[in-house]
């Protein structure tokens, strides 16, 4: 590596990582990529490889070093084995270059990969270059046709046009001498550069008319009111008060929340960080306040059950309690079958379950896991339509879940009218990490034009609209609540 590639390797990364929070100078997106691009050769896999992997370790450790807040060593092998597949990409658009299409071909084969990304129980669609367009919302109205991938293809595409022209004045871009390099080459490659920034143009334009018809069909859709609480506990708080302590402190936020009339009230994940099946006092708590109250609650909850082999097994949970359901809290064991309820599908991988996590070395993870005051749990099964008495129809993102595009695009396909988004981003403290993570459900709401509704624990918690505008937020490490009425729009 010559100091050149390494110049090359700090612009690029630290260029990509300014496009996203804290700093989201979204207009890097469209030029912090034009020093990797120039850099990479055709016939030196080996020099593309390093660049793009030396690129890719400082953007991601920049990107994600929040992450440290949890596991350093974790966090500097997941930043690792990204910018191994950024290396892999690196390569492929190296040889690309040989082919009079590698404009098109070097941006099929970046959004090609963040779709991959996004698949399998080993996801992790996080830092996709289409992100970092989030201020931008009259940009990224072109997910709902295309997804984030489709609007990194566009950024990676103008990356690279504007790369090959700026190339063809340092002689680099493709395999030939100065003197050998055809005038033709120039012309094509300034034509695919205005082609693409045609298309940014056009997407502007079409998002801005998005957002105009939008606000019209607000005003003819159904009301529905939604509290968002905030308990805004702190990890090791989180870990060590009681549950009676927390549940008494979120049924005083609902309580509170009652002076506006909400028809539905959301508490984030594990706000019961017991099992609440083995929990019957507690059940019979929220019931009463429901029933009192006349209103609903969704509950973020950890679920436990006993599997073949006499083992808890826990769940993490999201449970809708309704004013008039009759729940038998005589036991010592809760049959809370009959509430409407959601097993969170996608675990975190090392966070909340481990693969061969019966098998040593294995078993030491999940052991550590514990002892952080995490927990394992089981997958769930399916996606769950819950429906309020009003007749408005949700489905829930658990966590990390607000990453995935398929299972919210299934949500919507099933009928739902809102996405309820409840997480615990407390683990990451004071950083950019809680608003990175506020940023996916934005991009949800645009790829499926739904309301979102967000209740984390230490924020960002808040109302996100059909074209992923910030209707109303509740800011992060401030405990309280928010009530606001969504519009749905049913056709």
């Amino acid at each position: 590596m010559t100091r050149n590639d390494w110049w090359i390797c700090t612009v690029s990364g630290f260029g990509l990582a300014l496009a996203y929070p804290p700093w989201n100078v979204y207009p890097l997106t469209g030029a912090a990529l034009v020093p990797l691009f120039s850099g990479l050769r055709v016939g030196h896999p080996g020099k593309n490889a390093r660049l793009g992997f030396f690129t890719g370790l400082i953007f991601y450790v920049a990107l994600l070093y929040w992450l440290g807040h949890v596991t350093i060593v974790g966090t500097v092998l997941l930043a690792a084995v990204l910018a191994g597949i950024l290396a892999l990409v690196a390569v492929l658009i190296g040889e690309c270059k040989r082919f009079r299409m590698c404009i098109p071909i070097a941006a099929l084969i970046w959004a090609g990969v963040e779709y991959l990304r996004s698949l399998g129980p080993f996801s992790f669609a996080w830092g996709y270059l289409g992100h970092g367009l989030y201020p931008a919302r009259e940009m990224i109205q072109l997910a709902y046709w295309a997804g984030v991938p489709g609007l990194s293809f566009i950024l990676a595409g103008f990356n690279a046009s504007l790369a090959a022209v700026w190339e063809h004045f340092h002689h680099v871009w493709r395999p030939a001498s100065p003197s050998s390099l055809p005038r033709d080459h120039l012309i094509y490659d300034g034509t695919v550069l205005l082609l693409f920034t045609g298309i940014l143009a056009g997407d502007w334009f079409y998002g801005k008319s998005v957002m105009l018809q939008q606000q019209a069909t607000a005003e003819s859709s159904m009301p529905c009111r939604i509290a968002v609480i905030q308990g805004n506990y702190e990890q090791n708080r989180k870990i060590t008060a009681s549950i009676e302590e927390t549940l008494a402190d979120y049924l005083d936020w609902s309580r509170q929340a009652l002076a506006e009339s909400p028809d539905l009230i959301v508490w984030p994940e594990s706000t019961i960080t017991y099992p609440i099946n083995f929990w019957p006092e507690g059940v019979a708590d929220i019931q009463k306040f429901v029933d009192q109250s006349n209103v609903e609650i969704l509950t973020g909850a950890v679920g436990g059950y006993f599997d073949s082999r006499g083992s808890l097994t826990y769940l993490n949970q999201a449970i809708l309690f309704t004013p008039g359901k009759l729940v038998d809290c005589t036991g010592s064991e809760v049959d809370l079958s009959g509430l409407p309820s959601y097993s969170k599908m996608h675990l975190v991988p090392f966070g909340e379950w481990v693969p061969w996590g019966e098998h040593w070395p294995f078993s030491m993870i999940e052991t550590l896991i514990e002892e952080a005051g995490a927990g394992i749990f089981k997958r769930g099964s399916r996606q769950t339509l819950f429906i309020t008495r009003g007749g408005a129809r949700f489905a829930v993102a658990v966590c990390f879940e607000s990453t995935l595009a398929w299972m919210w695009r299934q949500a919507k396909n099933q009928g739902a009218d809102f996405i309820i988004t409840i997480t615990n981003d407390a683990w990451y403290k004071r950083s950019a990490g809680l608003e990175q993570h506020f940023v996916q459900s934005v991009f949800r709401a645009v790829e499926n034009r739904i309301p979102v509704v967000r209740a984390a624990n230490t924020g960002i918690s808040g109302f996100i609209g059909p074209t992923g505008e910030i209707q109303r937020l509740l800011p992060p490490h401030q405990a309280g609540y928010l009530v606001h009425e969504l519009r749905i729009a049913r056709k």
